[in-house]
């Protein structure tokens, strides 16, 4: 009995003694986190017939107080934002219609940088091959991004995100702001 007592008094103490050491430990302010963006996708119909052109929507979300550089950014040293769409084997390759860039002034930089900020579109075209069979196709998107405030820069981030690809008769148009202006022309 008493030995079972000291054993319970002891792991207690032990157990407190940790906590005690965890909770007094240096306090390091954490570094922000450096996904500053979300990405959704959409798509402009409901289903697509095979030979078909689907669009798709990357809808941007960056968090308020940052922005992220253009697909075409102002200096070279600067990391663009790259949207990269991942289609099932054998489909060619998306063309991709990144928006206009805002041209903001920094008071790190000497010159205005062309940026996003807020909610933006990035609209992708993918063909569907003819002959491909009816069925639902995913298509992931990667996002990378360097996200940017007024006094620093995080690392670059990847952020992803998948839609599915119906293919099949019957497609209705999807209602979307994104897909209200007619689709480019070759």
């Amino acid at each position: 009995m008493i030995r079972s007592s000291f054993r319970l008094r002891l792991s207690l103490f032990l157990a407190l003694a940790g906590l005690t050491a965890v909770s007094t430990g240096p306090l390091h302010a954490q570094p922000p986190r450096p996904e500053k963006a979300q990405v959704q996708l959409a798509v402009d119909r409901t289903a697509y017939e095979a030979g078909t052109t689907a669009r798709i929507a990357a809808l941007v979300s960056i968090e308020n107080g940052w922005h992220v550089h253009s697909n075409k950014p102002t200096l070279d040293y600067l990391i663009p934002t790259v949207l990269d769409l991942e289609l099932p084997a054998g489909w060619p390759e998306e063309t991709i219609q990144y928006p206009q860039a805002e041209i903001q002034t920094f008071t790190f930089a000497e010159e205005p940088l062309a940026v996003y900020d807020g909610d933006v579109e990035i609209l992708a075209e993918v063909t569907i091959p003819a002959g491909v069979p009816a069925g639902a196709f995913p298509v992931k998107a990667s996002l990378r991004y360097q996200a940017c405030d007024d006094s620093q820069c995080l690392p670059p981030v990847t952020t992803q995100a998948t839609v599915q690809l119906t293919v099949g008769p019957g497609g209705r148009p999807v209602e979307h702001a994104a897909f209200q202006a007619p689709p480019r022309s070759e």
